[in-house]
């Protein structure tokens, strides 16, 4: 129902595809909010739901309640004609649909596997992200960890984009497995980001045909990678079918390589949750702002030529048609439509707060470009502002996030130079032809032919008058998303930048799929063409895709005696008790929802915390002894866990822990309660 207040004339599966969208976002921020007050039950949940539901009160506009009705009863006309006489192109678009319903089912069903007791996943770049998902909804749903803790770092303000596992944190709550909410959520939000990156690609480029290519370049999207599927073929002894089978490699991203763009799918969405979250959420941000800008040249082609003017009288009237109308951008109306899309750019901080740094960034740029609608730009600002800063202000307080380590200059992303010392050395890295080359030859390898298209789709634009410049325009923006992360480093781990660099990727997108709609147009031969260009962008991502799905990878993360002793420890030790444990991705202590004194150090440094010092720590109380005592009743610590794990990693002394009781053991996993 929000949809008809900023997409007057969207179809009904839109309508229903985002509004899963914000629905997610808007429940999420209700039930988080409530849950800080009056703490998180089902029946927060309950209430947030009622209160998510609110905008069904539109249903009593007659306005919007004939509109909506309008929607229902075109959605089964089309249905009807399509199972009475489909077209061929109805069966295309259907075939399309379908397999990407299949594949995003079965993809994000190997996301997390359970079986025998045991935790794989079937994703390779999920390894160490899956467990820390896990211990955040935990923390929720097992820890009552209100108001948020990180659970990797205890006494430190979480500040990690949660609303994403906040969500399935309440769908565990309400009876959900953590694989199924987790499922249940990843394909709401992929399906929603399917549509409305449909739906942003045909506002821009007008052309079904590049709206149905957009999604595919996403979800598939890859490099030039699957030139070794070919090479191992002709090198190997197994043939290509039996290769295929079970793929050795992802073909988009792998270490010690130059492959680090990785696929959206396998290195990204899957992974980072809250991207998930927040792309479909900011793409839709970006229709509206696409919507807004459109409409100037809208009018101005709607505006009759004089001696038209002069000859209306003369001619017949012009049947009336089922067009939106138009409205002036620079009117009130126009102004209040966007606030919409304020609303949700001030909703991102807790959603993905590169989103909402990439939405601020991209639109103080466009009120520049666009100044005439200054007013209606500066609206979207001052809305958006006001209701991201609270969270800002929020989720920053009394946080440990050392701001330095996320600035710095590095020339090339993650193509394998070091840090640059200073603007001296990315100036000087800057002059050497090498570097330039190096850095070409690094993207052509990592995006194949999609850069070379995005500077043909562009000459194609501006040849295509005054709206080809107004998307070139529009575009604009997005094209620093790809320089500023390829000249500065933006986290930690510079490889972090790629949570900047897929805006420009997406941004891109209606562009190379509008260049290659144009060029389906053409003629039959063309067509032959497209299609290769399409398989050459998706091949290595759909390799990848597809060593998913076909069960080639299946990692295990926690064993049936983890799993066992992670059950043990939620019945055993108190909701809020401070556990130390081996600084490991894939320690049990991340099912319990307890609070880790120091968990994984690569997630707490990707976070910009400087673990070294409970590092030490950590290690002195393993190695025993009177100052491990001392160091446990210091910091508050209640129990330990003593594992191959702890043993591989630091200095255990056995004997020092047998004085202590243990409150939880399977196989050779023990848990001591080192105090009261």
């Amino acid at each position: 129902m929000l949809s008809y207040l900023y997409d007057e004339d969207a179809p009904l599966w839109f309508r229903v595809c985002a509004g899963a969208v914000t629905g997610t976002a808007a429940f999420g921020l209700i039930g988080f909010w409530l849950s800080l007050v009056i703490g998180f039950s089902v029946v927060t949940i309950v209430i947030a739901t009622l209160i998510a539901a609110a905008p069904l009160i539109l249903l009593r506009d007659r306005a919007k309640h004939l509109r909506f009705a309008g929607d229902v009863q075109q959605a089964r006309t089309t249905l009807f004609q399509f199972f009475r006489k489909p077209r061929l192109g109805q069966i295309v678009i259907a075939a399309i649909v379908a397999f990407l319903l299949v594949v995003l089912w079965l993809f994000f069903n190997r996301a997390m596997i359970v079986r025998a007791g045991s935790i794989f996943t079937g994703v390779t770049n999920n390894l160490g992200d899956l467990p820390f998902h896990l211990s955040v909804i935990t923390s929720f749903t097992e820890g009552n960890n209100f108001p948020p803790q990180d659970p990797s770092y205890a006494g430190a303000r979480f500040t990690y984009p949660l609303l994403a596992d906040f969500v399935a944190a309440a769908f565990v709550r309400m009876g959900a497995s953590w694989g199924g909410a987790m499922l249940l959520q990843n394909l709401t939000l992929s399906v929603g980001l399917i549509a409305i990156l449909y739906r942003y690609t045909f506002k821009i480029t007008r052309d079904s045909v590049a709206a149905i290519i957009a999604p595919l370049l996403l979800l598939f999207s890859g490099g030039l990678g699957w030139m070794m599927l070919f090479r191992q073929d002709r090198e190997g002894d197994a043939g290509l079918y039996e290769l295929l089978s079970k793929l050795p490699h992802d073909y988009t991203i792998m270490p010690d390589t130059a492959y680090r763009w990785g696929n959206a799918l396998t290195a990204l969405l899957v992974t980072q949750r809250s991207l998930l979250f927040g792309l479909p959420l900011t793409v839709l941000v970006f229709t509206q702002w696409w919507s807004l800008i459109s409409r100037e040249r809208v009018i101005e082609a709607a505006e009759p030529p004089a001696e038209t003017k002069s000859a209306k009288k003369a001619k017949a009237p012009a049947k009336p048609t089922m067009t939106a109308p138009v409205v002036d951008p620079s009117s009130r109306k126009a102004t209040l439509q966007l606030l919409p899309a304020a609303i949700m750019a001030g909703a991102l901080p807790l959603i993905h707060a590169h989103s909402f740094a990439v939405v601020i960034s991209a639109a103080l740029v466009l009120t520049v470009l666009f100044r005439k609608h200054w007013r209606t730009w500066g609206l979207f600002l001052v809305v958006a502002m006001s209701l991201a800063i609270p969270q800002l202000i929020w989720i920053t307080r009394g946080g440990l996030v050392e701001t330095q380590s996320f600035l710095g200059f590095h020339f090339g992303w993650d193509n394998g130079v070091p840090d640059v010392k200073g603007l001296g050395g990315l100036l000087s890295s800057l002059i050497q032809p090498s570097g330039w080359g190096a850095f070409l030859v690094f993207w052509l390898r990592n995006t194949g032919l999609f850069i070379p298209l995005v500077f043909f789709a562009a000459v194609w634009m501006w040849g295509r008058g005054a709206r080809g410049r107004r998307t070139l325009l529009f575009y604009v923006p997005f094209v620093f998303f790809f320089l500023g992360p390829n000249f500065v480093k933006l986290a930690p781990w510079v490889w972090d930048n790629i949570k900047v660099l897929i805006y420009w990727y997406v941004a891109s997108i209606p562009l190379v799929a509008g260049w290659l709609g144009y060029v389906w147009s053409r003629d039959k031969f063309a067509r032959v063409g497209v299609l290769a260009a399409v398989l050459i962008l998706v091949l290595a991502g759909g390799l990848d895709v597809w060593r998913v799905i076909s069960g080639a990878t299946e990692i295990q993360i926690f064993d049936k005696d983890a799993v066992s002793l992670a059950e043990q420890i939620r019945k055993e030790a108190p909701s809020n008790a401070l556990m130390l444990n081996a600084p490991t991705y894939n320690t049990p202590v991340f099912m319990t929802g307890r609070r880790s004194f120091l968990g994984y150090t690569g997630h707490v440094w990707s976070h910009g915390i400087d673990f070294q010092p409970r590092y030490r720590i950590l290690a002195a109380i393993y190695a025993g002894g009177s100052p491990a005592m001392d160091l446990i009743k210091e910091h508050g610590i209640k129990y330990v866990v003593v594992s191959p794990l702890e043993r591989s990693m630091l200095s255990v002394n056995n004997e020092f822990f047998r004085e202590f009781p243990v409150v939880a053991q399977s196989g050779e996993l023990t848990v001591y309660q080192v105090a009261p």
